[in-house]
């Protein structure tokens, strides 16, 4: 594979956040055709753990210990990706500001920050997670946990809200996808 750099452009981080089943998987799969990096943590919690169920995971007595250090390889690969001056995506729920700020920490590499919130009624939500055989309230579950985009302020960072209910609408955020991060002009470098 070969991935697209100018290095007069700074490298692009791009943040996606939302509650489980709203789609960011979807567009952070498009950025990754569009030559981004893609850190998942739902990736790692499989390759680490062999973890399919979150809600079962989060009830482990070790859950918060394999959590940070899930998180820890998280931000690790997200900076040494940036610190190549390659674009790297990060798909996460990020409930709170706490966890936004900390994704979008990119360790003293220069760097474009995106965050990318997907927005979804609740019902479509919890309708979406059954169909993934998720029986639990993991709606309910993050909700408990998240705090309103509103109440997000990082003056080094776009911030951008996407309503998520309806193919028509994940169409829109592709295409939007497609003007904001399209590749640049520039060398091909191996990866």
């Amino acid at each position: 594979m070969y991935v697209h750099r100018n290095y007069d452009e700074l490298p692009r981080l791009v943040v996606m956040c939302g509650y489980p089943c709203s789609g960011k998987s979807e567009v952070a799969s498009h950025l990754a055709r569009l030559g981004f990096r893609w850190v998942s943590t739902d990736q790692l919690r499989y390759e680490l753990y062999g973890v399919l169920d979150f809600s079962d995971y989060s009830k482990r007595p070790d859950y918060e210990r394999l959590e940070n250090d899930m998180l820890w390889l998280l931000h690790s690969m997200k900076l040494s990706n940036l610190g190549k001056g390659l674009d790297v995506v990060v798909d996460s729920c990020a409930e709170t500001n706490e966890m936004r700020e900390w994704l979008l920490d990119t360790g003293g590499c220069v760097a474009e920050k995106y965050l990318i919130c997907l927005d979804v009624e609740k019902d479509i939500l919890r309708k979406r997670n059954y169909r993934k055989r998720r029986i639990n309230d993991v709606v309910g579950e993050v909700d408990s946990r998240w705090e309103r985009m509103e109440t997000f302020d990082r003056e080094d960072s776009e911030v951008y809200v996407y309503t998520n209910n309806r193919p028509e609408e994940l169409v829109r955020i592709l295409r939007d996808m497609d003007s904001l991060f399209r590749l640049r002009r520039g060398l091909w470098l191996p990866v």
